[in-house]
Formats: structure tokens, sequence, C-alpha cells
């Protein structure tokens, strides 16, 4: 009899919706790390600060290194944001494990209007993104649109 043992998968969502409001939904790979001297809330991004550890920062340079987007943590008892409502919420204090989405449609905070044209990289406000157009920092692109400070929006992973 062949045996399978179960392994926890680093995918938190893949999925194609077939309605309206299923489109461009969220999901991608999501690995493990620590968090580093920060706390860090769902829809962070993050950069490599050591080994294994991940921090936010409002130094845009930083996120040369970047590594995705915080999707949950300790903090969410390990349960990954699937929609906006869990975007600010606290996922890991410092030294804690943190899930971070290195690919595919996360949910992020604006700093400012981002529109669909728009590239979307690190603001000087830690936490929140802001279009530009800054080579190596660019995050990704928007999927969704904000108008104003602290919207949330949809963001494709496209690191470049």
């Amino acid at each position: 009899m062949l045996r399978m043992d179960s392994k926890p998968s680093h995918f938190a969502s893949l999925s194609c919706g077939a309605l309206e409001e299923e489109r461009s939904s969220t999901g991608g790979r999501v690995i493990r790390f620590k968090a580093n001297a920060t706390t860090l809330l769902v829809g962070d991004p993050v950069f490599f600060a050591a080994a294994d550890t991940v921090d936010k920062s409002g130094t845009t340079a930083n996120y040369i290194r970047f590594a995705g987007v915080v999707v949950g943590g300790n903090g969410t008892r390990y349960q990954v944001a699937h929609d906006s409502s869990m975007v600010g919420m606290t996922a890991a204090l410092a030294g804690e494990d943190v899930l971070v989405q290195i690919d595919g449609i996360v949910w992020v905070v604006a700093n400012t209007a981002i529109a669909i044209t728009d590239n979307i990289i690190m603001s000087t406000t830690s936490g929140k993104v802001t279009p530009g157009v800054t080579a190596n920092q660019i995050l990704g692109t928007p999927v969704t649109t904000a108008a104003v400070l602290n919207d949330k929006l949809k963001m494709l992973i496209d690191h470049r």
C-alpha cells in the first residue's frame, strides 16, 4: 500500500475566480521567515535584513533586497490574508515567525493615489507603497487602484 505523508505546502492560495468579484484573486507562494526588529503588519512590503530575516523600512534603497509582502504570521495564528479585511493586522513582533508571499497578487496599502498604469515602489512611510520608477526598487504592478492615503489595493509582485 502506498503511503503519502502530508507535508505543509508553501502555497497560500491559488485561485482562478470565475465570478466578476473573484477576478484577480490574491494568492501565490508563501515562505516563513523571522521578523527582524520591527512589528510587521499584514500588507507590509519587506526586505531581507539578515539570513532568513525580513524587515520593513522607509528607506527605499533597502528594497533592492525585496523579499515579498507580509500575509500572516504568529500574530494571525498563521492564517493567510485572502482579502483586505486582515490588512493592517499585526502579523509578527520582532523575532517571531512571519509569512511572506513572494509572488502572485497581494494586498498592500497606498501612501498616495496609485493608477493602474503606475509602477509601485516602497514609500518613505514604512509599510506603505507609492508610484515610482526607480530601477531595482519597483516592487510590482497595480491590479487595482488607490485614490487616497491608506487605500488598500492589489499588487502583482514583479520586482525589477
